[in-house]
C-alpha cells in the first residue's frame, strides 16, 4: 500500500486527538527543536489536544526532559506528559504480584524511578570498583532478587553482566525497558540497551520481557492511567523517527504513526521493510 507523504503537519490535527511523540530524532536533536517542533506542540495546546512525549532513553530522568523542553519554550506537566521506558517499566512491574526486588542493569535515573514505584533495588553498587573473581563468584546472593531490569547503562560492566545472568538462573524474572540497539549522539550511532541485555538473554537462554517501545505496554499503561477508553484509539496518531521502535509501537498497539525522516530511519530503510507508516514527513513542519 502507499504511504500518505504530507508537507505539513497541519493537515491532519483535525483526525486526532491524542499524539504521541517521539523525543531525540522527532522533536529534539539533543538539545536543539527539530523543525518546527516546538510550534506544533504549542499550536495542539492551543486546540486542546492530549500531548504526550514518549522516549525510549531510560537513562535520563523526566525532570532532565521537561527542563529541555522548557529552555525551548514549552511547559510539560511532568509525568503526566513526559514518560520514558524506565517510568513504564516501573509502573508495569508495581503491577505484577511477583516483582519486589529487583536487580537493575541501569542508570540513577531508573533507580529512583523503580524506588518512587514501590520496587527495592536490590545490590546497587555492589559492582563498583569489584573484580570479577569467578572463584567467589558462585557463592555470592542472589535470594533476595526476584527480577533483573536492565535498560541504558553507561556504567555497564563484566560483573553486573554476570551477577545478572547468576540471578536469571536462579529464577529471577527478566525484563529490559528496551531493545533499542543503538542511539544516535551528534551525528554518531552508540550501543544502547539492547547490548546490556542480550548476553544475559544469550548466556541463560531466557528471552526477556521488553517493556517499552515497540511494546504495546506503554500505550495500554497511558489508556488504563488516563482513562483513554478502547474506542479512542482511532484518534491516537504515534510520531517518530524510528520504525523498529516508534512506528512498530503503534501497530503493535493498533494506532496510526507518522515517520518523520530526521533521525534514525531513512528513505532507504522504509524502502526495505515490512514495517510501515500511514505517514510520511520529512521533518515536522507546521
Amino acid at each position: 500500500m502507499e504511504r500518505m507523504r504530507i508537507q505539513n503537519f497541519s493537515s491532519i490535527i483535525d483526525d486526532y486527538d491524542y499524539f504521541i511523540f517521539d523525543s531525540d530524532g522527532t522533536l529534539l536533536e539533543f538539545t536543539q527543536p527539530i523543525g518546527d517542533a516546538i510550534k506544533i506542540l504549542k499550536e495542539l495546546r492551543n486546540q486542546k489536544k492530549k500531548i504526550y512525549v514518549y522516549s525510549n532513553n531510560s537513562k535520563r530522568s523526566v525532570e532532565e526532559m521537561v527542563i529541555r523542553y522548557k529552555n525551548n519554550g514549552i511547559d510539560f506537566k511532568g509525568e503526566q506528559e513526559i514518560i520514558t521506558s524506565a517510568y513504564i517499566t516501573s509502573i508495569y512491574l508495581q503491577s505484577l504480584p511477583g516483582v519486589k526486588s529487583v536487580y537493575l542493569i541501569g542508570s540513577i535515573a531508573f533507580k529512583d524511578m523503580l524506588e518512587k514505584a514501590g520496587l527495592r533495588v536490590a545490590h546497587w553498587e555492589e559492582d563498583v570498583g569489584n573484580p570479577m573473581r569467578l572463584k567467589e563468584f558462585g557463592e555470592l546472593k542472589t535470594d533476595d532478587v526476584d527480577s533483573v531490569v536492565v535498560g541504558g547503562d553507561n556504567d555497564y560492566n563484566f560483573y553486573k553482566m554476570c551477577f545478572g545472568c547468576l540471578c536469571i538462573q536462579n529464577g529471577a524474572k527478566f525484563f529490559v525497558s528496551d531493545n533499542d540497539p543503538s542511539f544516535k549522539c551528534r551525528g554518531w550511532e552508540l550501543p544502547s540497551s539492547a547490548f546490556a541485555s542480550y548476553p544475559l538473554e544469550v548466556t541463560t537462554g531466557v528471552e526477556p520481557t521488553v517493556i517499552g517501545k515497540p511494546s504495546p505496554i506503554g500505550i495500554e499503561v497511558l489508556m488504563k492511567r488516563d482513562g483513554i477508553p478502547e474506542d479512542k484509539k482511532g484518534r491516537m496518531l504515534m510520531i517518530g523517527d524510528s520504525l523498529k521502535a516508534d512506528i512498530k509501537l503503534g501497530l503493535n498497539s493498533g494506532i496510526d504513526t507518522l515517520l518523520t525522516l530526521t533521525g534514525v530511519s531513512t528513505e532507504e530503510n522504509l524502502t526495505a521493510s515490512d514495517v510501515k507508516p500511514k505517514y510520511i514527513i520529512d521533518k515536522l513542519i507546521l
